[in-house]
């Protein structure tokens, strides 16, 4: 496909990347209060160039927005979150495109459905007898 061809060469699909960078909470110390480390990745598949309108399809039955949203805030720095989060946007992608195979509905077999019924009927017989109510004549 051609997103694998993508991965090898980022820089095409790099323009249509948007990056926000926030506060982020987690290890970093006093750090972690005066830098933004953590990285928001959007990818607005539906304009991207790089990708073709039945990957774009596919993408579209499984994200009710044009847009795929990445956070990634493991790191301390910046730059390895922005790497992380790309890294994690090309999983993503590369696992979603992969086409998945339709399910072939089974059928049971004769045998199995008159061993079910017979099951079935013993099983009821055995309630019936558990629920019948014995009637002494000393009662009536």
């Amino acid at each position: 496909m051609k997103i694998i061809s993508l991965m090898r060469e980022e820089k095409i699909i790099k323009e249509d990347l948007v990056f926000h960078y926030i506060k982020s909470t987690g290890p970093g110390g006093q750090n972690v209060n005066k830098r933004n480390t953590k990285v928001q990745l959007f990818f607005n598949f539906q304009q991207s160039k790089n990708l073709s309108d039945q990957e774009k399809v596919m993408l579209q039955e499984l994200y009710n927005d044009d847009t795929i949203i990445i956070i990634s805030h493991e790191e301390r720095s910046q730059k390895q979150n922005k790497e992380s989060a790309i890294q994690k946007l090309f999983n993503e992608i590369n696992t979603n495109l992969i086409p998945r195979k339709e399910r072939l509905a089974t059928k049971f077999p004769r045998s199995q459905k008159t061993k079910r019924y017979v099951d079935k009927t013993r099983q009821g017989q055995k309630k019936k007898i558990r629920n019948s109510k014995i009637c002494l004549d000393n009662e009536e």
